[in-house]
């Protein structure tokens, strides 16, 4: 059973590469977000909060999950970089 709720947040209502979520159960408990030191996301607690091995397993899957979806992402865009490179080149082969 879940006691957490993760809610993706806009700071600022930029366009991020990397998303930023709130841990919610009643009220706001803690944030995860990339962390570039670390090159990966973090979970960063609110402070006076209490956490057992249930909730931090959540955390970790979640963070788990972000990191799985971005290392897909990436190499999508780098085969898409690839195939506009080479079809690039092919165009200038063609004169």
């Amino acid at each position: 059973m879940s006691y957490l709720t993760f809610t993706e947040v806009l700071e600022n209502k930029e366009k991020r590469k990397t998303l930023i979520f709130e841990i919610y159960s009643n009220c706001v408990l803690g944030k995860i977000k990339w962390h570039a030191p670390w090159r990966k996301y973090c979970f960063f607690p609110e402070g006076n909060t209490i956490w057992d091995l249930n909730c931090l397993k959540e955390v970790n899957d979640f963070i788990v999950a972000l990191m799985r979806d971005r290392k897909k992402t990436q190499i999508i865009e780098e085969k898409q970089g690839e195939e506009n490179f080479y079809s690039h080149l092919d165009s200038l082969t063609k004169f």
